[in-house]
């Protein structure tokens, strides 16, 4: 019959010493610590308040092909082909369909879009060169017809803006 009680004080002793080790871990008047929550909700709405600008929220994103550049922005006229618009200097030149193809309005020729064209020939620098921000959406034959106009215009130094991934 000993035996039988020595086991059951076993027990009841590694009871109490996991008792006693789970009162240590745990305090005793456990309370909501808000400090740091406080402080990561304050980081987060600093953040927004100086990176939101509600202006540029309807402006369509512009998505740039990505590659190994080393190289800095260069001055210059800035000619973007979006999917839905062509923008020259910030003036929307050419409206396109939303999927980087022409209006059925629209209709280039063999030296590329007339309007655009004459856009291109009116740039108050011709000596700087038109940095071209394509995004990848558009099709080769609109930005073929882009690159003809500017040529046309006597625009013959361009450069191709890309995201750099340096």
């Amino acid at each position: 019959m000993t035996a039988a009680t020595g086991g059951v004080d076993r027990r009841r002793a590694a009871a109490a010493r996991k008792e006693r080790r789970a009162r240590r871990r745990l305090p005793e008047n456990p309370y909501l610590q808000i400090t740091s929550m406080t402080d990561m909700f304050t980081l987060i709405l600093a953040f927004l308040l100086t990176f939101y600008d509600p202006n540029v929220v309807d402006a369509p994103s512009l998505v740039l092909p990505a590659v190994p550049a080393s190289a800095g922005e260069k001055q210059g006229s800035r000619l973007e082909i979006r999917t839905d618009a062509i923008v020259l200097n910030g003036v929307r030149v050419l409206s396109l369909d939303g999927h980087g193809r022409y209006l059925p309005s629209t209709t280039p020729d063999s030296a590329g879009v007339p309007s655009l064209r004459s856009d291109l020939a009116a740039l108050p620098n011709p000596g700087q060169p038109l940095l071209i921000a394509c995004d990848k959406a558009v099709p080769y034959s609109v930005v073929g017809d882009v690159l003809s106009s500017a040529h046309a215009a006597g625009v013959d130094d361009y450069r191709f803006v890309v995201e750099s991934t340096r």
